[in-house]
């Protein structure tokens, strides 16, 4: 049975195997998803027979909102070692409301194999031969297992790495558990996490094979909850044997990924005295604290993630300051901020702790969790304002044009404009890049004096969107203009100017830690001020070839901007931003190409303008000094992460054209493309006129 298209189902099961007749190897490569109550993704009737697996492939999902994902009621082919069942393969993922994998109406034996996610219980039928494999596709791989129950399974094996997540109470597994060779047992420990009894509890025994090891992660919010506190990881009631040394200081099974923490104590106690393979206990228990000399290895690791070093410096800064602020007062601020820090150890795993290719091992998740730290420096909402002044000027430069090509001087005219433009950032090194989509409007008043001159008054807003690549991070723009335009002109020759003052109110937020698992705040907000102000000034002459009509001209622009100061709020590592100002200065020469054609209704002059403009001033490049809200006392640190040239040489190419109708109406449209350095964009604009 093979699905076409993903599955959605609102009432009832999904997937259904019903009859007799023997199924061969199922494929499942959809995702499937129920939400009716009590309903099944996949359902196999009791009268199912299965000659091989249910593979689940291709990184699906199969999901049950509010019932159990897989229900297997038949049966499965018997080989002498049972090993057909259910196989979650490519990091696909089961997930029900409470359980995710039902069997325990099943006729025969399951194996389930897991290089995947599974989100509820796993409730077997109790017979011989049950087993689960998790981390495990013809060898080792990545799992996780986020429920409270596997039950009626006799054996359970981790091949790879699996991340268990801690609960309320503790997770109780039957049968016996086998952490293979060099297979790693790793413990999500966050907020909701009961640490008074055994995270783990296993029915069986439990035998840690060669180089196998139990690590300790935590995401939580704040590091006291952890710190200096016995912690059971694993309760066995048959007791545990392998190659676990227990002695003062150090137990090989247990070990953790963050250099901010270090194991005090750990060792194997007894709570029934069971002696298995000569270690004499059945609890593995952990004891840590926070190693005030980890900064340096903190920074190294991330060094080797390939992080900058303006960023090196910067997290360098934020976590010495956050491990002597709680070696000084243990607080609880200073305690959210260490755990924050701790919880880049974590190992390929996604903000929901799923398989996640984004960090793939520890030194890449603090070198990322560096990235999502420190400022991204790319200056998006600078260039968006500053995208307003050079649209509005387009638009007077526009004005100009039909007002030096009307036949005679006329009274005011009034005009609005409607702009729509995407935008492209590609990455640059050390830069994120992102995009831009922005909605805008202009209006303004204008009219030609003595058939030599010009003048005009606009204003204009402008609401820009960015999402920036990488962590999800965003901005938004709200730009407010105001220009004045003017210009001299006869028959050759044509001169124009405008002078501009803008206001912006501009909303970041920053996403860290999430895809760390970290359960704490992750997102850091704020709001914040900037202002521009600027000039324009052109110089133009007229060529007429008689099928066409040229105009070359040069173009110097000037933009004053700054930044106001301001504080992030939410997550932990929240930044103080100071002020920062900046010039922009571009010499532009260019030229454009028109005619007008009358026609019955009117006169219609098509244009096309190709400008290039050189940075004058490309010293000036996107500057971001701060440091921790948290960090205000005496002597408080800084850093300073710098970004791309603020300016860069650009080049712009337009399309335009110019509609006179008899009732003096004149309807205008522009089709503009805009690159600057690696920033490509596009916008249209729409406007319409009226002299009274």
């Amino acid at each position: 049975m093979t699905l076409a298209s993903d599955l959605y189902v609102t009432e009832g099961n999904g997937l259904t195997y019903t009859g007799s007749t023997p199924f061969v190897a199922q494929y499942i490569r959809k995702n499937i998803t129920v939400v009716g109550e009590n309903a099944y993704a996949i359902y196999a009737d009791g009268n199912t027979f299965f000659n091989n697996n249910i593979n689940l492939e291709k990184g699906i999902n199969v999901i049950s909102e509010n019932g159990t994902a897989i229900k297997i009621d038949g049966s499965f082919k018997q080989p002498a070692v049972p090993n057909i069942g259910i196989s979650i393969k490519d990091g696909s993922t089961v997930k029900g409301k409470e359980n995710a994998i039902d069997f325990s109406e099943a006729k025969t034996a399951l194996r389930i194999d897991v290089n995947g996610n599974v989100y509820g219980n796993i409730i077997g039928n109790g017979l011989e031969g049950n087993k689960v494999n998790f981390a495990y596709q013809s060898g080792a791989q990545q799992g996780l297992f986020d429920g409270y129950v596997i039950s009626g399974v006799e054996k359970i094996e981790n091949w790879g790495n699996l991340s268990i997540i801690a609960k309320d109470k503790t997770i109780f597994w039957s049968g016996d558990f086998n952490n293979k060779k060099n297979a790693i047992l790793n413990f999500k420990i966050g907020n909701s996490a009961n640490l008074n009894t055994p995270l783990l509890l296993i029915e069986g025994k439990t035998v840690f094979n060669t180089g196998s090891k139990a690590l300790f992660s935590y995401v939580g919010s704040n590091i006291n909850d952890i710190v200096n506190k016995d912690i059971i990881l694993i309760q066995s009631n048959g007791g545990m044997s392998g190659t676990v040394e227990v002695g003062q200081g150090g137990v090989n099974a247990v070990s953790d990924l963050s250099p901010l923490l270090k194991q005090i104590d750990s060792w194997i106690t007894t709570t029934d005295p069971v002696v298995n393979g000569g270690i004499q206990g059945n609890q593995l228990v952990v004891r840590y604290g926070v190693n005030y000399e980890g900064g340096d290895n903190f920074v190294n690791i991330a060094k080797q993630g390939g992080i900058s070093e303006q960023r090196l410096q910067a997290a360098s800064y934020i976590v010495n300051y956050a491990l002597s602020e709680y070696n000084k007062t243990q607080s609880v601020r200073s305690g959210e901020l260490l755990a924050l820090l701790t919880s880049a150890g974590n190992s390929n795993t996604g903000d929901d702790g799923a398989n996640s290719s984004v960090v793939d091992n520890g030194s890449n998740g603090i070198a990322r969790l560096v990235e999502q730290l420190t400022p991204n420096a790319e200056g998006s909402e600078v260039r968006a304002a500053l995208r307003v002044v050079d649209k509005m000027r387009d638009q007077a430069n526009n004005r100009s044009f039909y007002l030096r090509n009307q036949e005679t001087a006329t009274p005011w005219n009034f005009w609005a404009q409607t702009l729509y433009t995407h935008g492209r950032q590609g990455n640059e090194a050390d830069i994120f890049g992102y995009q831009t989509n922005a909605y805008g409007i202009n209006i303004g008043m204008d009219r030609r004096f003595r058939d030599e001159a010009l003048f005009g008054v606009a204003f204009g807003y402008q609401n820009s969107h960015i999402n920036i690549n990488g962590y999800g991070n965003t901005k938004d723009v709200n730009s407010y203009e105001a220009m004045a335009y003017t210009g001299w002109f006869n028959d050759r020759y044509f001169i124009n100017g405008n002078i501009n003052m803008g206001y912006n109110k501009n909303s970041s937020t920053r996403n860290i830690g999430s895809l760390n698992g970290y359960q704490g705040n992750t997102r850091a907000e704020a709001d914040y001020n900037s202002l521009q102000m600027g000039y324009q000034a052109s110089a133009g002459i007229t060529f007429d070839l008689d099928i066409v009509k040229l105009q070359p001209r040069v173009e110097y622009n000037y933009q004053w901007f700054r930044v106001e100061d301001y504080a992030e709020s939410g997550s932990p590592a929240s930044l103080e931003v100071d002020r920062q100002s900046y010039s922009v200065k571009h010499l532009g020469a260019g030229f454009t190409a028109f005619n007008t054609y009358d026609l019955a209704f009117g006169k219609f002059t098509p244009s096309l303008s190709l400008m290039g403009y050189r940075d004058l001033n490309d010293s000036e490049v996107i500057t971001e000094t701060a440091g921790l809200v948290m960090d205000q006392g005496k002597g408080k640190g800084r850093f300073t992460i710098t970004g791309d040239s603020i300016g860069n040489d650009i080049f712009e190419a337009a399309l335009k054209s110019s509609l006179t109708l008899k009732n003096n109406i004149i309807l205008d449209g522009n089709l503009n493309y805009y690159k600057r350095d690696g920033y490509n964009e596009g916008y249209i604009g729409l406007s319409v006129s009226k002299y009274f």
